[in-house]
């Protein structure tokens, strides 16, 4: 029988009694006392039907007290799973991820990214090169901690077609020379190929207005600190999962994101690709960890092994340096920075049937040392480190600028040398034609002077013919002459010879 139903058998046997006693007791008690006996009566009764309300909202609240307890330890349980993960369980793999577990990807994705500065309005550009921007959070109250001196990296935002507002357009490097609460005044450092085109494209003159009306006028910039890094999931489907089996090492590939967002930015692109070039491009990220093929060059070529028994592997360096060197790992891979260092004797061991990815070359040494036996081979693309590449970049567009700027001034000293030698040829041609002229001139008066030569020399001619008659007549006078003498001394020697002879 229930407890509840005798406790109710009592009580009704306890309140006849009473009224069978309070009966019989009023020929002996006065009426008052009576009276008084029945108010308490009827007060106890009154009571007691409060004390077996709250009895019974008691027990009510403590079913449920109970029922909220098991609730709380299954919630308190359920809690500790989906923030925790299953502590039963060694390995986490398989399920939902906790959110612990969660929290670390988030971290490591914002570890990679850095801070972000979404839907910040620049102002136009100053005189000086600087542009002030308005950050957006600042506005709304929370400070944008961007210290003087710093480095970000500035993006012109495009609407997508999802309908929101993305990075589309890279800018290049700025430092930040001047700060307010609500704003950064900013540098460039370094453009952006996309920016150098533009650069090219317009003059001087006019470069500023050019830059307000296209990167500026009704547009919002994200600033980033730290340039976006490449990653291979980055097209890879949200519900997909890496499986090296498959193979689908990344993931299965968002094929309509990958085109999507590959022609959304060769339309905005200063410099935009062939339709070939991006479909290498797509092809590239569509085959990210899919089979390879014979056609694939060896570096972008993995190889899936499974570990046939326990292998270690040593993963750190016996020559530990400074975080503050360039290399974290060495040429084989192994850390050398302590805080990315394992410990433990710095190895780490793979349980065999084990499928993990290795590059050709090392593959092919595990498959030779029996740990592991070849699975598949995968297409791996190489990762861009962008803020090197746009640093090389830059770098060639500077040179190359500078190597412009140097054919141009050559250029303009070939043309001015062009332009001399051109007057001096013209100069030249116009003393030929007078010279020209004069030889004209020269040339009749030596026809003349030869003519005339002619004539002299006929007169020489004539002249030396007389010359030589007269020297011969001269010679005949002069052996007659000296005949006569000879004959007038001959006579006179004869003349003088007969005075002396005759007495």
């Amino acid at each position: 029988m229930d407890s509840s139903l005798i406790m109710q058998i009592v009580l009704a046997v306890l309140v006849l009694t009473a009224l069978v006693v309070g009966g019989f007791s009023v020929k002996t008690r006065r009426a008052w006392d009576v009276v008084a006996g029945f108010l308490v009566f009827i007060s106890a009764c009154v009571l007691l039907i409060f004390l077996s309300m709250s009895l019974k909202a008691r027990r009510t609240w403590l079913k449920k007290l109970d029922g909220l307890e098991v609730k709380m330890a299954q919630l308190t349980d359920e809690h500790g799973k989906l923030l925790y993960g299953d502590l039963t369980e060694v390995s986490q793999q398989g399920g939902e991820d906790s959110v612990q577990t969660i929290g670390a990807k988030l971290g490591r994705l914002l570890l990679d990214r850095g801070r972000t500065w979404r839907q910040s309005v620049p102002s136009p550009l100053a005189a000086d090169g600087t542009i002030i921007v308005n950050i957006a959070t600042a506005a709304a109250g929370r400070p944008h901690q961007i210290p003087v001196n710093f480095i970000i990296h500035a993006f012109r935002e495009s609407d997508h077609p999802a309908g929101y507002r993305v990075p589309a357009t890279y800018l290049g490097e700025f430092q930040v020379v001047a700060v307010t609460e609500t704003s950064v005044q900013l540098r460039a450092t370094l453009q952006s190929p996309d920016l150098s085109a533009f650069v090219a494209r317009n003059p001087t003159a006019n470069f500023a207005d050019a830059f307000n009306n296209t990167f500026v006028s009704n547009a919002t910039w994200s600033l980033y600190e730290i340039l976006p890094v490449d990653d291979h999931r980055v097209f890879a489907a949200a519900d997909s999962q890496p499986d090296l089996v498959a193979p689908a090492a990344f993931g299965a590939p968002n094929e309509a994101e990958i085109s999507q967002t590959l022609q959304f930015i060769a339309e905005r692109s200063a410099i935009p690709p062939s339709p070939e070039s991006l479909q290498a491009i797509a092809d590239r990220y569509r085959r990210d960890g899919r089979r390879s093929t014979n056609e694939d060059p060896p570096e972008f070529v993995y190889a899936t092994v499974r570990f046939t028994k326990e292998y270690a592997e040593k993963v750190d360096s016996d020559a530990p340096l400074s975080p503050l060197n360039s290399e974290f790992f060495d040429a084989s891979g192994q850390a050398q920075v302590p805080f990315l260092q394992r410990g433990e004797g710095g190895s780490v061991t793979i349980k065999a049937d084990t499928v993990g990815a290795f590059p050709l070359e090392q593959a092919n040494q595990l498959t030779a040392s029996g740990s592991c036996e070849l699975v598949d081979r995968i297409y791996v693309r190489k990762l861009h480190d962008f803020a090197s590449a746009f640093h090389a970049l830059y770098d060639q567009y500077i040179d190359i600028s500078n190597k412009s700027k140097s054919q141009a001034y050559n250029r303009d000293q070939l043309d001015a040398a062009n332009k001399n030698l051109t007057l001096v040829i013209q100069k030249r041609q116009d003393e030929r034609s007078k010279v020209e002229t004069d030889l004209g001139f020269v040339k009749q008066e030596a026809d003349r002077v030869k003519s005339l030569v002619g004539r002299l020399q006929q007169d020489l001619s004539a002249t030396q013919d007389h010359l030589r008659t007269l020297f011969r007549a001269n010679l005949a006078l002069e052996q007659e002459l000296a005949g006569i003498e000879k004959a007038i001394l001959d006579r006179a020697q004869r003349e003088v010879e007969r005075a002396v002879a005759s007495p």
